[in-house]
């Protein structure tokens, strides 16, 4: 098999301290360190991005600025050509990980929006946008002010018919959440009044984005909190979740030693995290500018076992969301 293609994002911090939005990129590499190549540019702080495979677009979410409710969903050719936006500028808040299901007879796109506080999803044409989890309400400036409320890395495991995202809690709070809500509404309900949001754990570091491999039976996901559990990327199996909230226990004493493992650690800010079940390697990413890649089962971070560091820009990039596609 090739070794795939590494299509990641460059928030834009680093350029140039006196731009900031818009100078985002899509920045497209390989796993065996071809030269980067810059697909697009000038975009408004872009955060998460995956790839359809059934007609080969990237999506990708734009931030644009926090407080001005101005965020968006864009599309393009794998090329970089063709870019559209999907879900226009201004019909979410602050969009974060973005995460495309191909299981059904459409693909959908799952999204998180971090001050908009909610969970949402369209199809891959923005057809159906949908709120399916809203944390608090933006016309309260106490909700508002909660960034305990703050949703931002997402995942599905369809055949389970599950939805997972993270609750990101303060900077380095220690107030995160990893949470689960089934991927269809219960009758009755609304985003905000959901009877089956599942709260695995309470009090993580600063938990972000998702990676799911439903059919290995594990859920991934990146912490930019503090170590010793922060910056981190971390795992845990599906079945193992459903024994915790099972057990009754409180959300805040579920994480002891052994419950969920760490892969590694000591990263600069971690962020997009994403899954290789082919050659069996995960992929990350981190603000401080590097994309680094280690072993799916065993994790055995770089400076212990020399575990590539794929790309490292030193100060010349700050890097979000990643996704990979594999040529044919």
């Amino acid at each position: 098999m090739a070794a795939p293609m590494l299509y990641f994002l460059d928030i834009g911090w680093a350029a140039d301290p006196k731009i900031i939005i818009p100078h985002g990129r899509i920045l497209k590499g390989t796993a065996d360190q071809a030269p980067l190549v810059t697909l697009v540019g000038g975009e408004d702080a872009p955060d998460g991005i995956d790839v359809c495979h059934a007609n080969q677009r990237l999506y990708w979410t734009c931030m644009g600025i926090p407080d001005q409710n101005d965020g968006a969903v864009r599309s393009c050719r794998l090329d970089g050509t063709d870019i559209q936006y999907v879900v226009p500028r201004g019909a979410v808040h602050t969009p974060k990980q973005i995460f495309i299901n191909e299981s059904g007879p459409k693909p959908m796109l799952y999204f998180c929006d971090r001050e908009g506080m909610r969970v949402w999803r369209c199809y891959v044409d923005g057809d159906n946008l949908e709120i399916l989890y809203q944390a608090g309400d933006q016309s309260n400036p106490a909700d508002v002010m909660d960034k305990r409320h703050h949703c931002v890395g997402v995942g599905v495991a369809p055949k389970q018919g599950k939805v997972y995202f993270t609750l990101k809690g303060p900077s380095k709070g220690k107030l995160g959440r990893l949470m689960r809500i089934s991927m269809t509404m219960p009758e009755g309900c609304t985003p905000t009044t959901r009877s089956d949001v599942e709260c695995i754990f309470d009090h993580l570091p600063e938990p972000i984005d998702i990676d799911i491999d439903e059919a290995g039976g594990w859920l991934y996901w990146s912490d930019r909190g503090e170590l010793p559990l922060g910056n981190s990327v971390n795992r845990i199996r599906l079945s193992k979740i459903d024994e915790l909230l099972a057990s009754g226990m409180e959300p805040s004493r579920r994480a002891g030693p052994g419950v969920y493992q760490i892969l590694a650690r000591n990263l600069h800010e971690a962020v997009g995290v994403k899954l290789d079940v082919v050659d069996r390697h995960v992929y990350t990413t981190d603000l401080g500018g590097a994309v680094y890649r280690f072993d799916i089962d065993h994790g055995e971070h770089e400076e212990k076992t020399g575990t590539c560091r794929i790309y490292d820009r030193q100060g010349d990039g700050a890097f979000t969301g990643i996704a990979l596609w594999r040529p044919s």
